[in-house]
């Protein structure tokens, strides 16, 4: 079924609907309970983000041919661990639900490509996660989970982490051969380490660290010249700021409260002509 925005009515009306494979009713104002789906043995892909559909996840545990399950900005409550027998799972979107539950319910998704789970009230071990080696995209931001980020070292197909407002721990040491990384974002979290170790991360377009004790100079990332995002705002960073001159795509820089020095004409006498946002005050 198509998307569209002024499509309305109940789920409901599909519950006897068998042969269903595919439903796409993402940002519609349809509404009802995820009961509605619970005899729908052939379902494989359900995607109802944005919608006014509630209800708990359990309803969706005996579907065992799911393979996307997309349930983001909706009401839906329940206990994530009741999905543990869906083995089929390639994509699993529940960020800003009600949803709860421990990551260890999805470690037999073995064929997991993305795993979105922000504003959420998730919890556990990201050690649980270190052996869904097909994980393309993993967001975890704005959760309980904690343990090191050792966890994702070996997820060699990650193009997207996103730990942001975690308890998430360890040494950068441990993403510096996740060489498919467009987006890191780590903000907020107990990772510690030094720039040396992403220097080689040449797809990088987004770079979050905020508030971390990441350290070492800025230099250390002059080849990653794909940045269009660069975060660096109360860490121990240090070097000059001429640096930045070479990364021409930039358009959002946060350098406050660290160490970095220099003169600011350095950034536009450059290459940065792309620059919207610029953040390099002094904290404290």
């Amino acid at each position: 079924m198509r998307n569209d925005k002024t499509l309305a009515g109940n789920i409901a009306a599909l519950q006897d609907v068998k042969s269903l494979q595919n439903l796409r009713l993402s940002g519609t104002q349809v509404s009802g309970d995820l009961a509605a789906f619970r005899k729908l043995k052939h379902l494989e892909e359900l995607r109802l983000g944005s919608t006014r559909v509630t209800g708990d996840v359990a309803a969706l545990q005996n579907l065992k041919r799911l393979r996307v399950v997309q349930l983001r900005r909706t009401k839906v409550t329940g206990n994530m661990t009741v999905l543990k027998d869906l083995r089929e799972l390639r994509e699993l979107h529940l960020h800003n639900t009600r949803v709860v539950g421990d990551l260890s319910g999805i470690v037999h998704a073995e064929h997991l490509k993305i795993l979105h789970l922000r504003h959420t009230q998730i919890q556990g071990d990201i050690m649980d996660l270190q052996d869904l080696r097909w994980l393309r995209k993993l967001w975890l931001c704005k959760t309980s989970v904690r343990g090191s980020i050792k966890a994702v070292q070996n997820l060699k197909y990650l193009t997207q982490l996103s730990l942001v407002d975690t308890k998430v721990d360890g040494d950068l040491t441990a993403v510096q051969d996740l060489n498919n990384l467009f987006v890191l974002s780590l903000s907020n979290t107990n990772v510690e380490g030094d720039l040396r170790s992403i220097r080689n991360l040449g797809k990088l377009q987004e770079l979050k660290l905020t508030n971390t004790k990441v350290e070492g100079s800025i230099a250390a990332l002059q080849d990653l010249t794909s940045l269009k995002t660069l975060s660096l705002g109360n860490t121990r960073v240090t070097g000059e700021i001429a640096v930045v001159m070479q990364l021409d795509h930039l358009e959002l820089l946060d350098l406050a409260g660290t160490a970095v020095t220099g003169w600011i004409s350095a950034i536009w006498n450059g290459c940065c002509k792309k620059l919207r946002k610029v953040n390099l005050a002094v904290l404290g």
